[in-house]
């Protein structure tokens, strides 16, 4: 019987398997029948995701190019064996990745001893004896590994073994060699929180705003320049008193699954590392870049990768040069000659976030929001710290835990949107943006960022003062009192509206600003118990004397009752306060704070803040000496601009609203760096005969030409409309209409793919090529 069953089983499984191999025939018939079906676009598109690799390929190949000469100058009989030149079919084909390569390997046939040989004698200055970092030799060995993956021909399996104990002696001899000073040394060295605020001044000082904001950002992400590089209007959004960001992908996660959310805060108390005052700035001013299909907040609109973070490299070194002694400022914060970099941002912000205080974050924290590994193990339980993170962000914002104030909130409103005047406000900074991006959920931190901007409106227009032609100059809102006015009225660092509890605030900083409280109230019981010692005596003399001249009868109870009157008097308030105070301390170490940390109530309200009387000087005149006037106007001493300005250079919808509005948040400052406010009239109305000759050569030649053409395509809209009711509506469908009508007469300007970011003097420049143009053909 077993045996019969066992036939039986047997008989079956060879039907059985006879049955998966016709299915498996036919299966195979009908994908190849299926194959030439597709479409050439539909295999390009799976070929190229099919052959999508790591970024760094390019460098490989590089590397691997550069050990290819080695062999061929040094074993040119070796080179005939182990290389074989590309043909353009191999070179085209996607999947391999060869970029500019021209040659392969055959790796089957590279024998370790090679390479070995090629890494042995690299030198950075071979007659000083300084040899490369273990890092950068390293990489070779990667380039090799990766570029054999994506060839026909995979490497022996004696490779692998022969290079492990080589690369091991390698970096112990040249950790030997590094102790002599006989490496290079090419690491960025860390920049600390000191130099980190001082390149903040100096970006801002030389109005510099892109390189302000890419910095504080990419301080307050301890992020990669290419993190930030990527940065697009999905990528952030608001979170009660924070921002949150979060990548799309990193470095080592290419899918994008294991990155994090990052909160960022406001420091109000130093605006020149205050994130969303630097951002938004920063979208304030360049907001018509953004009217175009590209999302990201730094990089043009080619979107190539790294172009941003490239830009902000050159930018920063570019910035340093132009400061005196900055080489001698960047020895005080022990920055090595030649190892200044923007990755030192990221080293310095995770050095500040761990060892800036006693009470450092998290750990975890700090290495999630750094993306750096942690283990597998801890990567899986240890992934969610949010808490954590908003502790660190507060520490990385410039907020230190033992100082007050740790728990402020940022500057934001006590309404939303729906208030005319905050509607206006976001319009005027972010209305391009709002456009083209606001289904993105950008709007609750463009509200915080515009709060910040009203907030620090003082401080703004003494930059302004500071520096001809500051950008600063181009946020609309600083240009319009009334409107300023009415929002500073709306600002608060209180809780209030979306805004209604400090996050990322342990207990114990919690408690530490209650002792201070507690502190403060025995200071004043200190002082009123000796201001009540000296008087008093004093005082009951006095009550002696008045009880004398009215009876002449002074008792025992009598002079008692004076004397608890006058303590109780002074005692009573502060003992009040004093009993309070200890319940709520007592509340605190017992279970839980009986309330959120609240701010200093001597930190100045922006609503409190006096705008200086912009209106009544608005279309006042200068009085001062044209050093370059001819002879004629050398005794002309008024002028319609202050003897500091200089025309800005602006984008054309920028440029029509100071057209139109003129530059009212203009300053200056007097020989004691005071600053004095020098406001600017709408520039249609400055006469030409009313301008300093540099002025008038630029406003001529710069700005009129495009200007008073869009300016006679609305004339109707403009006549007879007062500034003070001029509004983000009015700006924006008058510069439409205008800029359309000018197209007309001017068709080389629709192409706005291209004239997108032309500046205003550009497009008077073209106006005189195109004129000049017809001329000629006419003739």
């Amino acid at each position: 019987m077993g045996r019969t069953g066992s036939g039986k089983a047997s008989f079956h499984a060879k039907k059985r398997k006879a049955n998966r191999g016709d299915s498996d025939s036919d299966s195979s018939s009908d994908e190849d029948r299926l194959k030439p079906k597709l479409k050439t676009s539909h295999v390009a598109a799976v070929e190229k995701t099919t052959s999508f690799t790591v970024k760094c390929m390019p460098d490989y190949r590089r590397r691997k190019m550069k050990f290819v000469d080695f062999i061929v100058k040094e074993y040119p009989a070796l080179a005939e064996e182990l290389i074989y030149e590309l043909t353009p079919e191999q070179m085209a084909d996607p999947r391999r990745h060869y970029h500019k390569a021209t040659h392969d390997f055959y790796f089957q046939k590279l024998p370790a001893s090679v390479l070995q040989s090629f890494l042995s004698s690299q030198w950075k200055d071979k007659e000083k004896g300084i040899k490369y970092t273990f890092d950068h030799l390293r990489k070779y060995h990667d380039a090799i590994l990766k570029c054999a993956e994506f060839s026909p021909y995979n490497l022996p399996r004696s490779y692998g073994i022969e290079m492990r104990p080589y690369l091991d002696n390698l970096e112990k001899e040249l950790a030997d060699a590094k102790s002599d000073g006989k490496v290079t040394e090419q690491d960025a060295d860390p920049i600390c929180f000191g130099l980190y605020k001082q390149l903040c001044i100096w970006a801002v000082m030389t109005g510099r705003v892109f390189v302000w904001v890419f910095l504080v950002l990419q301080w307050n992400l301890m992020a990669r320049p290419m993190n930030v590089d990527g940065i697009s209007f999905q990528n952030f959004w608001a979170n009660g008193d924070s921002v949150v960001f979060k990548y799309n992908t990193n470095k080592k996660d290419r899918k994008g699954a294991n990155t994090t959310e990052k909160h960022c805060y406001a420091n109000p108390e130093n605006p020149f590392i205050c994130l969303f005052l630097a951002l938004g700035c920063y979208l304030c001013i360049f907001q018509q870049k953004f009217d175009r299909d590209c999302n990201k907040v730094f990089r043009a609109q080619s979107q190539k990768e790294k172009s941003a973070s490239s830009s902000f490299s050159k930018a920063l070194k570019k910035m340093l040069m132009s400061i005196k002694d900055s080489a001698l400022k960047l020895q005080e914060f022990s920055i090595r000659d030649g190892h200044f970099h923007p990755h030192g941002v990221r080293k310095g912000s995770g050095t500040h976030a761990t060892t800036g205080s006693m009470e450092p974050p998290p750990i975890p924290s700090v290495l999630l929001r750094g993306e750096w590994s942690m283990g597998k193990v801890l990567e899986v339980y240890w992934r969610f710290s949010m808490i954590g993170d908003t502790y660190l962000g507060r520490c990385l914002a410039g907020l230190m835990p033992e100082k007050p104030n740790f728990g402020i909130l940022p500057p934001h409103f006590t309404a939303g949107r729906e208030n005319p005047f905050i509607e206006e406000g976001m319009k005027r900074c972010f209305g391009v943006i709002l456009r083209r991006y606001g289904g993105f959920g950008v709007e609750g931190a463009l509200l915080l960022f515009l709060a910040s901007i009203v907030y620090h409106h003082e401080w703004l227009k003494t930059q302004i003062a500071g520096t001809t032609d500051h950008p600063f100059l181009q946020i609309p809102i600083l240009n319009d009192p009334k409107l300023l006015e009415e929002l500073k009225k709306l600002v608060t660092l209180d809780p209030a509206g979306a805004v209604t509890m400090a996050t990322g605030v342990p207990e114990s900083v919690k408690l530490r600003d209650k002792l201070r409280e507690v502190i403060g109230l025995l200071t004043e019981y200190r002082n009123d118990v000796k201001w009540l010692k000296e008087n008093l005596t004093e005082m009951v003399k006095n009550a002696m004397e008045e009880k004398a001249t009215e009876n002449g009868n002074i008792t025992a109870t009598f002079v008692a009752e004076q004397v608890a009157a006058a303590t109780s008097k002074l005692a009573a308030p502060l003992v009040k306060q004093m009993e309070e105070m200890e319940q709520r301390l007592t509340a605190s170490i017992g279970a839980r704070a009986s309330r959120s940390v609240g701010v200093d109530d001597n930190l100045p309200a922006s609503s409190s803040r006096e705008l200086g009387g912009l209106e009544a000087h608005l279309y006042r005149t200068y009085k001062y000496h044209d050093p370059d006037a001819a002879a004629r106007n050398r005794h002309k001493s008024d002028w319609d601009v202050p003897s500091d300005f200089t025309m800005p250079s602006a984008h054309l919808f920028n440029g029509w609203v100071g057209w139109l509005q003129g530059f009212p948040s203009n300053a200056t400052q007097d020989g004691s760096g005071k600053k004095i406010d020098a406001p600017v009239k709408p520039l249609r109305l400055l006469k030409h005969g009313s301008l300093p000759r540099k002025i008038r050569r630029a406003y001529d030649n710069n700005w009129k030409p495009i200007m008073e053409l869009m300016e006679n395509e609305v004339a109707d809209e403009i006549r007879n409309r007062h500034v003070d009711g001029m509004n983000y509506d009015f700006f924006k469908s008058t510069y439409d209409e205008a800029f359309k009508g000018v197209c007309e007469k001017y068709p080389e300007f629709a192409d706005t793919a291209k004239t997108k970011n032309w500046k205003v003097s550009t497009y008077c420049k073209k106006i005189a090529t195109v004129k000049s143009q017809r001329k000629k053909a006419m003739v």
